[in-house]
């Protein structure tokens, strides 16, 4: 009976700590390399994306957290001064990625795979995941669902601008 707790407990703590940590340290080297291009083949340029905050989220269709946190990231993309991009972590196709993005109600940029490439980014072991990009360089890396103040909270970010609704 106490080995099955004592697993139970394991893989309790296992679970919480895998859905919701903040890791505050940014991964060493990271910044925007250039311009990036969505699926709809839009080009973002690079110029304008280094005066932005900018959040990359890590998404999937079968993942409940991901598709819980698609309206709050859907808002914040609105918002002046903030671009939100989306990566399929299933690398799905090109076409099934447009139909899973307007099936779920994505309306924030989702990015091409050559984009996602040349962001030389680490694919996470749980999802979501949300990068919080300032001036160009990773601020902070999210684990578990966000909200829209969470977000704003982690990325430190006081541009009066940004705080008010369009």
């Amino acid at each position: 009976m106490s080995v099955v707790r004592i697993t139970w407990g394991v893989l309790f703590i296992g679970c919480l700590t895998l859905s919701g940590c903040v890791n505050d340290k940014p991964a060493d080297g990271f910044f925007l390399p250039g311009d990036l291009v969505d699926i709809q083949a839009q080009t973002w340029p690079k110029q304008s994306l280094d005066k932005q905050l900018l959040l990359i989220n890590f998404w999937a269709e079968w993942c409940a957290p991901c598709r819980e946190e698609i309206p709050e990231l859907n808002h914040l993309n609105e918002r002046a001064n903030i671009q939100v991009f989306g990566i399929d972590f299933d690398r799905l196709t090109l076409e099934e990625r447009l139909t899973k993005a307007r099936l779920l109600g994505i309306d924030f940029p989702v990015l091409t795979d050559q984009s996602v490439e040349k962001l030389a980014l680490k694919w996470p072991h749980a999802l979501p995941v949300t990068l919080v990009v300032r001036n160009g360089k990773l601020h902070k890396s999210l684990a578990g669902a966000q909200t829209e103040e969470s977000l704003l909270a982690a990325a430190a970010w006081h541009d009066e601008r940004v705080k008010q609704d369009p």
